[in-house]
């Protein structure tokens, strides 16, 4: 029809810095087709710092899409950009609903698991299962400092080991006051405000199974049978058995991804320390599966190296799952981060963030690598365990549940996923409650106000269950006037607030005495703990 057309497009809906269930995952995946940028994503895009020329190139180069955050908010969203076949990569034969490369599986886990709305950064298309360790430095390289940087590291070089990456040196990551452009990768969390996790999902991939390593396919030939013409007899099966070996660590490896995880931390403690790092830990290779717990605490979660600033960032995860859509990857198991990260997203929205998600059912999941797990959670011989520093799923009657829901974190009340996210929940609030009042100088009427408004927040936590107390003064506190503040603070601008608070900490354990006497009369006793 001939005239002039109104289209009405969305708003443009800025970033709620009090949500809690948004993910951000950087890794590997195809691009499929070229993706249909909406003019509001383009606006979104331009207010976030990308020139207009760089903006206007995203039809025609999708290239361009790669380094740059991609929010989604259904698993459609992730298929209709990265879920389409590309020829010349093995590690991505995509089906309908299958795609069998981490970051896919680790999305789609998200989402099933009830995650609602994620950025995807993607940093390339992802490598040929069982790939030279060259192409894996490379990989590495690129998923936290660019493919730039990774050129000029690497080059062209023909030989790069695992060990030599206990040796070569970390570039600083570009933080928040760099310029957008140099910005590769966890560099974007400073421009997405409302993130709280973040997530490597093709981590374990770069490190795991050396080249060498690679499984030989088998194959099952079928064999001519004579028999009598007068004789029926069934053929025997046959079948090309084509499988894909895990990526298991071994002890270089795991040192390796140890180091990373520890720079990410560092990034992460000092630039964004709203922000909470999910990893599952890799499966280790067989001789060192057998002192699984040993190993982890003595060379991952060792305390002399132990920094609790950084590793309150720290989520672990572990074993391994597989679920009705896990087939397809190698061995049919996948991480279990995006499993966790759905699991968080939704139970914020539904009963608040500040809960324990401590026995979350998992619906999809059907087994777990390694299944004998109960060797890990025996208590060592000092401090604790390496169980009590992960987020464990188990079987239980009804099936898979997540058993804990902890930081890496050794001592201490941030020990709990509970207790470190209520933080986070309020380090943002009182940032931004102290955004309103930058230029204000300081008054009663001030300190009143942002008083006013951090009780406000932990009464709603408190009527949560969120904080534990017979009443909401024995829950918390909040103070913020000449009694926080000398003279010179004021003088110099400074406005501090002291909060004082008791997050409800998740009962662990919970021992049940019983005596049976003679006349069959039963006593029970017991402790929680």
């Amino acid at each position: 029809m001939r005239g002039i057309t109104f289209n009405n497009l969305p708003p443009i809906r800025q970033a709620a810095q009090d949500r809690m269930d948004v993910a951000c995952f950087i890794g590997f995946a195809p691009l499929a087709r070229t993706p249909l940028f909406s003019n509001t994503l383009k606006q979104w895009l331009n207010g976030y710092g990308w020139d207009r020329d760089k903006i206007q190139r995203l039809d025609t180069e999708p290239g361009v899409i790669r380094n740059t955050p991609v929010p989604l908010e259904s698993w459609d969203a992730f298929l209709a950009i990265f879920g389409e076949n590309r020829l010349g990569f093995e590690a991505v034969q995509v089906e309908a609903h299958y795609l069998p490369h981490y970051a896919g599986a680790a999305i789609k886990a998200f989402f099933r698991q009830g995650g609602r709305k994620c950025y995807f950064i993607c940093m390339g298309s992802p490598l040929p299962y069982h790939a030279p360790d060259i192409e894996k430095a490379r990989q590495l390289y690129t998923l936290i400092w660019g493919k730039e940087k990774s050129d000029a590291a690497i080059g062209d070089m023909e030989i790069f080991t695992q060990k030599e990456w206990l040796h070569i040196w970390f570039p600083a990551i570009p933080h928040g006051a760099s310029p957008v452009d140099d910005w590769y990768g966890v560099s974007h969390l400073a421009g997405l405000s409302d993130v709280t996790y973040v997530c490597f999902p093709d981590l374990v991939d770069v490190l795991g199974n050396p080249a060498g390593e690679t499984p030989e396919k088998q194959v099952v030939e079928k064999t001519e049978v004579f028999v009598p013409c007068s004789e029926s007899e069934a053929e025997p099966d046959w079948f090309y058995a084509e499988y894909e070996k895990l990526p298991e660590y071994t002890a270089t490896a795991f040192a390796v991804w140890k180091r990373v995880v520890k720079h990410i931390l560092t990034f992460l403690s000092a630039h964004n320390p709203t922000v909470q790092l999910v990893a599952g830990l890799p499966i280790p290779v067989n001789n060192i599966l057998k002192e699984f717990e040993d190993f982890v605490a003595d060379n991952l979660l060792a305390e002399a190296e132990h920094n609790e600033t950084d590793y309150k960032h720290l989520q672990l995860c572990f074993p391994w799952l597989k679920t009705d859509r896990s087939g397809n990857l190698p061995d049919a198991l996948e991480p279990p981060e995006g499993i966790l990260l759905g699991i968080l997203a939704a139970q914020s929205g539904r009963i608040g963030a500040f809960r324990s998600v401590a026995g979350s059912y998992v619906e999809t999941a059907y087994d777990l690598s390694p299944r004998n797990i109960d060797a890990y959670g025996s208590r060592l011989t000092t401090g604790l365990s390496f169980a009590d520093q992960v987020s464990w799923f188990d079987f239980v009657p009804d099936g898979i549940r997540l058993q804990s829901d902890v930081t890496a974190v050794l001592h201490g009340n941030y020990r709990y996923g509970a207790v470190r996210r209520i933080m986070i929940l309020i380090q943002r609030a009182a940032h931004r409650i102290g955004l309103d009042y930058v230029f204000e100088p300081g008054s009663e009427r001030v300190w009143r106000s942002i008083k006013s408004s951090l009780t406000d927040l932990l009464h709603r936590i408190y009527l949560k269950n969120g904080l534990r107390g017979k009443s909401a003064n024995d829950a918390y506190s909040v103070a913020c006037g000449r009694s926080t503040m000398t003279q010179n603070d004021i003088d110099n601008g400074r406005l501090i607030a002291n909060v004082s608070l008791q997050p409800a900490v998740p009962i662990e354990a919970i021992a049940v005495d019983i005596l049976m006497e003679r006349d069959r009369a039963v006593l029970f006793g017991g402790e929680s703990g």
